[in-house]
């Protein structure tokens, strides 16, 4: 296995990053990590977002840099694993977070060693998790100095055998937005429902209404979803609801058909309130931008790298940050095959049993380093 020498190195960084998992933008341990990782290996580096990191190996020139991602947070998920480098604080590595980081930085150990034709950085970035951490990245003066010709990430991923890059030109993950809706009715004795407006029959409403929007307003070959996970109201069974919150998200890979789906949403809420003379009031927020890979980047991908290595993968309804990237940087994604029925490495990210070998922190590496032959800045 290419990079072979760096396993045990790895295996020890990302299991101390493991050990101190921290939610988005209270990073503060972990960027202290990496910042003494950094300084050992005598790689400068800046502040951004926060407590996000901006590395960079000097080239010859300064022009053009390509940038490599990686995401630093947590989930406040209590870990299950009997390992001995298990999480105690509460929170957890539940997403591969600490991989991603730790195969950044063997990326920087790699070519640290070699002369390079441009400067590369290497962004660990804060806050992936719900908290827009790549549109603060964006925002930060720290990065936006930086005239970046295109961007890379990857994503662990334990439903792809171990060995294989998940890859694919063109939408690869949803974009994602956060929605609530109050509604406003009258309450009134439970026993005399005509004196009020029930806000939980109009909530049943409201929830069959959008579940029409994609069967009859979004072209079939369309994909999206609207779920509604949370319906909050009432006081007791002895009265008509007055209030009523619905928390739902909207995934889909088009700006089109989000616009659309969210057109339709305030459409039938108006409806709605002419309907049974409520209040009804929408809340959306925290989007995110849908992950779509870059096919000229695609093509300089998979033109050398090892095909049976590649997997093209279908658009999964996953969402993920990077997708803010792609409004002002070229951007490239994979996912990372995680997968090992044999040792147990299958269960689902965000589960508080997730885990994976340390060894396929090397193929991440190698698929970087990929990267950065193929764009000709290796002399």
């Amino acid at each position: 296995m290419k990079f072979e020498y760096l396993l045990n190195d790895l295996t020890s960084i990302r299991r101390d990053l493991h050990q101190i998992p921290e939610i988005g933008l209270e990073e503060y341990q972990t960027s202290e990590y990496v910042k003494t990782i950094l300084a050992e290996m005598n790689v400068k580096y800046e502040k951004v977002a926060g407590t996000g990191i901006l590395a960079k190996l000097k080239g010859e020139t300064s022009n053009d840099p390509i940038c490599f991602r990686a995401d630093m947070d947590g989930l406040p998920v209590k870990e299950d694993n009997t390992v001995d480098y298990k999480s105690n604080n509460g929170m957890m590595h539940a997403c591969g977070h600490d991989g991603h980081m730790t195969m950044l930085i063997g990326l920087i150990k790699v070519l640290a060693k070699e002369d390079l034709k441009r400067d590369i950085l290497f962004l660990f970035q804060p806050g992936e998790e719900n908290v827009g951490g790549a549109e603060k990245v964006l925002q930060d003066k720290n990065f936006q100095k930086y005239k970046i010709e295109s961007i890379y990430g990857c994503h662990i991923d334990p439903s792809i055998e171990e060995g294989k890059i998940g890859i694919n030109s063109g939408p690869i993950m949803a974009q994602d937005i956060l929605f609530d809706i109050y509604i406003n009715g009258k309450a009134s004795h439970g026993a005399e429902p005509h004196k009020g407006i029930d806000a939980i029959y109009v909530a049943s409403q409201i929830v069959s209404l959008y579940q029409s929007i994609l069967s009859r307003n979004v072209e079939p070959v369309e994909s999206g979803i609207i779920t509604i996970g949370k319906i909050d109201g009432g006081n007791f069974r002895n009265q008509v609801a007055e209030n009523v919150k619905l928390e739902g998200i909207v995934r889909t890979f088009k700006d089109e058909i989000y616009e659309k789906i969210r057109g339709r949403i305030s459409q039938i809420n108006k409806g709605i309130e002419e309907s049974f003379d409520v209040k009804v009031k929408e809340d959306f927020y925290n989007y995110c931008p849908s992950v779509i890979n870059d096919e000229n980047l695609y093509n300089i991908f998979i033109k050398d790298f090892h095909k049976e290595k590649i997997l093209k993968v279908k658009p999964q309804m996953i969402a993920e940050d990077f997708g803010f990237y792609r409004s002002q940087i070229s951007s490239l994604f994979f996912l990372l095959g995680a997968k090992n029925n044999s040792k147990g490495f299958n269960i689902s990210l965000h589960n508080s049993n997730f885990n994976f070998d340390e060894k396929i922190l090397l193929n991440g590496v190698e698929a970087f380093y990929h990267i950065v032959k193929a764009n000709n800045i290796i002399k």
